[in-house]
């Protein structure tokens, strides 16, 4: 990983908290965007939140969580495959 400053994104979880998320990656599997995020305000973080963007019913990108197993499994062995050609 770079330097450089790291873009950073707030979401708000289920609970209506808001959450600051470090954007590792953003690429296209399948004619569909994905984020591979991870949480920036946890020193300890460790695990990789990929979310796809989905237009909402008034044509808005937005985030959503993947709720097909086996699509998730496909975004995140892409994210690895990229990180992997990075180093």
């Amino acid at each position: 990983m770079s330097n450089e400053q790291s873009d950073v994104i707030v979401l708000t979880d289920e609970d209506g908290n808001d959450v600051n998320f470090e954007i590792l990656d953003v690429y296209e599997l399948n004619g569909t965007e994905y984020f591979a995020l991870i949480e920036a305000d946890d020193d300890e973080a460790d695990e990789v939140l990929i979310l796809k963007v989905v237009a909402d019913k008034n044509g808005e990108d937005m985030l959503e969580i993947i709720e097909d197993e086996q699509e998730l499994q496909l975004a995140f062995d892409e994210f690895v495959s990229r990180i992997d050609e990075d180093e």
